[in-house]
Parts: structure tokens; sequence; C-alpha cells
């Protein structure tokens, strides 16, 4: 056999390397083996650990500097967050870590540590709390004379946050307030993280030992001395305490290859797990109970028993870092997934699977509004609004229609004072804190009375300069295009008045001098709906008031008239006939439509409910079919064959008058005729029949 995959300069713990020639010499003889002995055998792939972990991506966070990576946080979405030395904060997202956002918390310091909310993430400096949406726009930023030096935070309700550091005093932050709560003492050391376990909180230091605090009362409990030198990293699970840190020896720091295992329920150290690597972070897997991820600087990792450690279990990864120290590590909610940072500013990931998840209820992740398309519209297109095109705003500097800044100036519009009649019937409630009143309907909503300035004296003549404003008032600032225009009529009245002038369209209108003309808007509004129009054109029907109908000749006129007006009479005739029109109050009285008195906004609404149902009805009728004449002759020589029925008398009351029996008498005599009439018609065919039988 021959032993290529040694390497010549191997080395195992000072000892100098093999010489090639003497690993040629020791080659073994092939004699010396059975005859069904296969090479592969030695090492069978059933022999060798599986490994659980792969490494599935590796990016560089590019465009925020190159920095080495100071912290690393899974997020409630499929988010992986990661801040750097230069003071910026960027996401990635999914398995491939497809860039989601980037963004500067701080302009000089480094993030120390990020934690993600339900608002946003919380990325923490060495003496400013910020917090920001995930897209990066910012929600507040915090700072105070008492946050120096600092390095962890705790997240310990919904609205509370603890931040400690390298002082000897931590601080309580209410979220929602955006202040602080409570401050508390600390060791010497300070705080250099923070755990949280039950009633305990945990505080590690960089003397290498973790302090129990109460986390109601914020005392200190119990002191655990982990390390003689500092503390790296330090987990919480249930009642188990592993640490790992430096050891002091011969005056050096060296990396204690022991990972520190303690028991909260009797406050004591149990037996340390020896590891062959140097521990510089260590995490529970929180989906198993006894299951530790141990990583090294120098970018291997261990994931092992807290129990019991055994070869089959020793299996050892290794993170592809170029020779870059790993600075930062996580592991997901859903522990499948394990993030490494290292100082070249690259984040690695590894995955038990290829449909790894970071969490196993993800929320789904916000993306930024799409741009909506904008249709292609072609040059020589006429009749394409151009509404459709939407307007862009310049990003930087102004539209060319804005008014230059030395010739504005910004009014704001002051209130409008509320009625003396609402202030005296006002109540007050002490429980709301609010007034209430009764609104008086003296004015409408939405509109604004003109203030008209009065004109000033003043020797200047009032007729304006040019021509074209002697037609208009002068000194009014109302424009003529929004005026009420007041149609004075001659004496021949409509047929001497030239609608033209006012409108130069081939749109016709309708006239407002007719009763209950206050339906003219809404006739317009149903003119205008094409499919609606085509319907009530084309409908006929043979009933005596249909407003269906009435509509389909409305319209129809005012496709016809181009540009002249109509009037809607016929229409409003038959709408004055429906019995439920009057009910409903929809028919104004020309005493109440000139002065004024009717509340025209609910009026014409309950006209447009009335007139839809209506027009549903009405359309949706179904008559009876007309039968054809091959068809009614049959029936009518059946009917004359019938034997003549005797009609029942209906008793009456004693009290009728004497035209009643006068008609009672007119129609017998016309009962009779008839009757004479059918049975000499009868008989007359009877004869014919009989002639040409013989």
């Amino acid at each position: 056999m021959d032993f290529r995959g040694v390497p010549s300069t191997f080395t195992v713990d000072g000892i100098p390397p093999i010489p090639a020639e003497m690993l040629q010499e020791r080659i073994m003889d092939p004699n010396m083996m059975p005859n069904d002995f296969h090479g592969n055998q030695m090492f069978h792939p059933g022999n060798q650990p599986e490994s659980e972990f792969n490494e599935v991506q590796s990016v560089w966070m590019d465009g925020v500097g190159r920095y080495p990576i100071t912290c690393l946080s899974f997020d409630t979405q499929e988010l992986l967050w990661a801040g750097n030395q230069g003071g910026y904060a960027a996401s990635y997202g999914g398995l491939n870590l497809q860039k989601y956002s980037a963004f500067r918390s701080h302009v000089t310091d480094e993030i120390r540590q990020i934690l993600t909310t339900e608002q946003g993430i919380l990325s923490l400096t060495r003496n400013a709390l910020r917090c920001s949406v995930r897209r990066g726009l910012s929600v507040f930023t915090y700072s105070d004379p008492v946050m120096q030096d600092m390095q962890c935070m705790l997240r310990t309700s919904q609205t509370s946050l603890l931040i400690g550091g390298h002082q000897k005093k931590a601080i309580e932050i209410d979220l929602n307030k955006v202040q602080i709560v409570q401050e508390f003492d600390t060791n010497d050391a300070g705080c250099a993280i923070l755990r949280q376990s039950g009633k305990y909180l945990c505080v590690g230091d960089t003397s290498g030992k973790v302090t129990l605090y109460d986390s109601k009362s914020m005392k200190g409990e119990q002191v655990l001395d982990a390390h003689t030198g500092t503390l790296s990293d330090f987990d919480v699970q249930g009642n188990l305490i592993v640490t790992c840190g430096f050891a002091n020896r011969m005056g050096a720091m060296t990396a204690d290859r022991f990972i520190k295992v303690y028991d909260m329920r009797v406050m004591r150290a149990v037996a340390p797990i020896q590891i062959p690597i140097d521990p510089m972070f260590v995490r529970f897997v929180s989906a198993y109970s006894n299951r530790l991820a141990v990583v090294s600087q120098s970018g291997s990792f261990q994931v092992i028993e807290t129990t019991a450690m055994t070869p089959p279990n020793m299996m050892l990864y290794h993170v592809n870092s170029h020779g870059a120290a790993i600075t930062s590590f996580d592991i997901s909610q859903s522990c499948q997934a394990l993030a490494f940072g290292d100082s070249s500013s690259y984040i690695h990931l590894f995955s038990t699977g290829d449909h790894a998840c970071f969490n196993f209820e993800p929320e789904a992740i916000e993306f930024a509004d799409p741009v909506d398309h904008i249709d292609f519209i072609h040059i020589m297109d006429e009749r394409t609004p151009y509404s459709l095109i939407p307007m862009i705003y310049p990003t930087n500097g102004h539209l060319i229609s804005d008014w230059p800044m030395h010739l504005a100036q910004k009014i704001y519009r002051k209130p409008k004072a509320i009625d003396p009649e609402i202030l005296r019937a006002i109540k007050v409630y002490n429980n709301h804190n609010a007034g209430y009143a009764q609104n008086p309907g003296k004015e409408r909503r939405n509109q604004v009375p003109y203030k008209l300035s009065k004109n000033k004296k003043t020797n200047k003549s009032s007729v304006p300069e040019s021509p074209l404003g002697r037609g208009e008032e002068a000194f009014v600032l109302i424009p003529r295009t929004y005026k009420k225009l007041e149609m004075k009529y001659s004496k021949l009245g409509l047929a001497d008045f030239d609608f033209r002038h006012y409108n130069k369209t081939k749109f016709a209108g309708l006239e407002t001098h007719i009763p209950n003309a206050y339906c003219n808007a809404m006739l317009q509004v149903l003119y205008f709906i094409e499919p609606l129009r085509c319907a009530l054109i084309s409908h006929l029907c043979q009933k005596e008031f249909c407003l269906a109908c009435e509509l389909g000749f409305l319209f129809h006129m005012l496709d016809c008239q181009a540009g002249q007006t109509c009037q809607a009479s016929n229409f409003l005739r038959a709408f004055r006939t429906i019995p439920e029109v009057a009910a409903l109050g929809l028919v104004l009285s020309e005493a109440d439509e000139s002065a004024g008195r009717a509340n025209l906004s609910r009026l014409i609404q309950s006209w447009q409910r009335f007139v839809h149902q209506q027009i549903h009805s009405e359309t949706c009728y179904k008559e009876e079919p007309i039968m054809p004449e091959e068809e009614q002759q049959p029936q009518a020589q059946t009917q004359a064959h019938s034997p003549p029925q005797v009609e029942k008398k209906e008793e009456k009351p004693a009290g009728s008058s004497k035209s009643r029996k006068k008609r009672k008498k007119g129609k017998k005599k016309e009962e009779l005729k008839e009757k004479e009439k059918e049975e000499s018609d009868a008989a007359e065919s009877n004869g014919d029949e009989t002639a040409t039988a013989t």
C-alpha cells in the first residue's frame, strides 16, 4: 500500500517530519494480504461518520466596505442579519443568501449586537441604540450619557430591553416610550454577555466569571468562577450553563480546551467536556436536549453531546475561510442552519439539507411595492386619454412649473371658527374628554364660502383697460370659469337662445328650467356608461309608463343632437306617475325648488337607488309570447262550438246608485247582442257545412 495522502511536512506535537524515503521503504508486501482482500475494505464509507451540516453558500458583504463582521442574527423572517466593524448592517434571504437590504447604522462605531423584533431590528453601537425597519428606514436613535461603552443587550419582554457593557451600570429601556426605565449596578468587570433562563439573569464578564441575578430584583444571587483568564462565550438551556474561555498559564493567555458545565439546581460544576479544538463560541442546539455547537477561531467547529463524547460522534467540520479568523456565530431557530462571519467580511452558511429553513413558522418577507407597468401608446392614437400617463416627479430638482422660492410665500389656512350655536349646545363628557353637539345643518360638507375683499375707493376707473376683460366684472376674486352661469333668455325664450356659444363640444346638454331638473347630472352619468346606454336604447316594451324606454329615447336624443340641448320632460313625466316616487319624496314642488329648501345631496342618492332598482325590474320583465295567427284560428273555432257559459250573478250591496243599475242594464244588452251574433254566425257556418256535405 502507498500512503500518498500523508504530507511530507506533517508534524505532531513538535516531532520532526518523517522523510519520504522511509515511507517508500516501509510499503507492505502484497503477499501478506489474503486473496479476497481489497483495499477499499479498510476505509469503507459506512465506517466514516456522516456529516450532518454542509456548507451551502458563502457570500461577501459587498457594498459596505471590507470590514470584519462583528455580529450575526437570524430573523423571524427568512433573513440573516450581519453587522460589521464599519457600522453597516445588511440582510440576506434564504439559503442562497440573496441580498435583501443594507444600510449604515452608525458613521464611526462598529455594530456590536443585532436583535430582531416585530417592527424591525435593533442595532447596538458603543453609545447609541438604533431601531430600523427591515428596509432600512430609521424609526428612532436613542443615546444617553449613561451609555458610554455598551457591549450587549437582551430583550426581557415585548416592550423592555436590557443593555449592558464594559461599565458599572446596566440600563433597562422601554421600547414604546424610548426612555430609560431602570438602572442597576454590576460588578467592576462590567457586562460582556447577557443570557436569561427562568428566574435568573446570567451576566458574563471579561474576568472569566458568570454572575446570576434575580430577574425581578436585579440582585446578585450566585457567582460562577468559570475561567482563570477571560470569558469568550457562554450559553444557557434548562438548568445547564456551558462556558468557554481562556486560561492564564505561565503569565500567558491560552485557549482552554475544556467546556465548563454548571448545574443551576445545585449551583455546582459538573464534569467538564474536553474537545480537540480551541473554543471561541459555544451555543446549545435548542432542537436537541443535550447537544452543543463549539466553534474555534481558526474555522473548525464541532457538534458534541453534553452527556457523553464517544469517537463515532466526534465529527469535525471546517469553515473555508481562507485563513481568516471567525469573528461571529449564530444558530437559526429551527437549528437547521449555522452562520459564521469572518474577519475578511465573508458570511458562511451551513445547513442540514437543500430544503432547510431558518424558522419553523417563518413570516412573510416584506418587499418593496412593485413599479406599475406603463402600457405602450401609439403616437397616432387619438382616443387614449393623457391621464393614463403617470406624472413622474424628479428626485432631485424642481419642475419647470414650480414657482421660484423668492417669488412664493407659504401661507397656512387658518381653521374655521366653530359656530356659536354649536358651542352653546355642546355637552362635555369627563370620561371621554370630548364634547358632542347636534349639527345645525347650516352649511354643507366640503364647502368654504368665498371671502370677497371690498373694493377700495381709488381714483382709477373700474373699467379694465383690456377689451377682453370688459365683459367680466372687475375686481372679483372668483374666476369666470368657476362662477355660476345665469342664462338670460329673450322674449322668444329658448328658440332664440344660442347654446353653442357656451357649449362648443359635440356632447348635448339638458335644460334646467323644467321642474325636477336636479336629476340632470345623474342622467348624464348614466348616459356615459356605455353598456347601460346600449342596453336601454335597445329596450322596447308595451308598458305605458316605462322608465327604461324613456331613458332609451332620451339617450337616443342626446346622440342625435350633437351639441344642442335636450329636455328630459317625457322621462320626468313618466317618473312622476310611479307611486313609489311620491312615497320616497323624490318629486320636488316648485316652491321648494325655488326656495332651495331641498337637501339635494340626500335626494340625488335616493333617486339613484330607486332608478337602479326600477331599471333592473323593468329590463328583467318577461312578456307573454304572442301566438301566431295559425294557432289562434283553431282556438277561435273551439270557442265558437263550445256551449255558452252561464255567468253567476254576484250579490251587490243594497245601497247601489241608479247610475250603476243603468250601467248593468247596458252591459247586459251588449252581452245579449254579442251572443245573438255568435249564434247567427254559428248557424251560417253549420249551413255551409251541410251544403258542402250534400
